[in-house]
């Protein structure tokens, strides 16, 4: 292997590449900087180790954040179908219930109607 010393800007963003598992096109953005720059690719890395490394953790870092916030929102709307589903049940559940308790409540509605006809008991004359 070649010391960081002797090694070329191109094989040190290849050598980070293979490392960090960095997709092409991020790559291709790095080797385009350099060259915007106009740092030859066949320089000497030594000047610019840490900036690549740090450029290619980071993008290694955001990579991996991402992947582990696509798997937490996945979940999620995993775990806001079932709250869905559990609450249409409950629904229907609770809707099924209810037609009988109406169709209850009605008679005793007419019931307490048969009741009115009872007299009053009496209470005091003044307003309390």
């Amino acid at each position: 292997m070649l010391n960081d010393n002797t090694l070329t800007v191109a094989d040190k963003i290849l050598s980070l590449a293979e490392e960090t598992g960095a997709p092409s096109v991020f790559v291709s953005q790095v080797r385009s900087l350099f060259e915007t720059k106009k740092i030859s690719l066949n320089e000497a890395c030594g000047p610019y180790i840490s900036a690549l490394e740090e450029a290619f953790r980071r993008e290694a870092a955001i990579r991996r954040d991402t992947l582990i916030t696509r798997n937490n929102l996945a979940r999620l709307q995993k775990n806001f179908a079932e709250i869905g589903s559990k609450h249409r049940e409950q629904l229907s559940r609770l809707q099924k219930t209810r037609k009988p308790a109406a169709a209850r409540g009605r008679t005793r509605s007419t019931d307490i109607r048969s009741l009115e006809i009872l007299p009053m008991v009496p209470g005091p004359e003044e307003v309390q």
